[in-house]
């Protein structure tokens, strides 16, 4: 989850982890705090032109029956590893290769599979069952 300073209508600051001091200042807000998908678009596009070269921020909408339905999240890049998971269970799936379509919207791992995100939602799936996890985790789910 990433945090915005926002100062005069402009976002000033990003911050992964928030210190107490700066919990208590209102200028800080979170996903929780975004109230349309206009507010997270302005958000990460002020967010990646203060950026610059790095990670791509993209705006999401979680649908009406989520909350916090809006937030901003870490665009899936080329190089990134990933692995699919599906009820806690976790296998490594090799390297994104390739991101297209408008809104990030298809994502081609280096094992073939394709993810596709779910309208604006931060999820990608593939075959209709299994999620795509950032970073190459091998963990079965213990409860079963």
């Amino acid at each position: 989850m990433f945090y915005f300073r926002i100062v005069n209508d402009t976002v000033a600051q990003i911050a992964a982890d928030l210190t107490l001091e700066n919990y208590r200042d209102p200028s800080w807000i979170s996903r929780h705090d975004i109230t349309s998908f206009e507010h997270a678009e302005q958000i990460a596009s002020q967010a990646n032109a203060l950026v610059g070269a790095g990670p791509v921020l993209i705006p999401v909408d979680n649908g009406e029956n989520c909350w916090p339905r809006y937030d901003v999240v870490e665009a899936p890049v080329v190089g990134d590893k990933v692995s699919r998971c599906i009820n806690g269970d976790y296998y490594p799936d090799g390297e994104i290769v390739k991101v297209s379509g408008q809104n990030n919207r298809i994502v081609t791992t280096s094992t073939g599979r394709k993810y596709y995100r779910r309208r604006l939602s931060g999820a990608w799936v593939a075959d209709k069952f299994y999620s795509m996890a950032r970073g190459h985790i091998s963990r079965l789910n213990p409860e079963f």
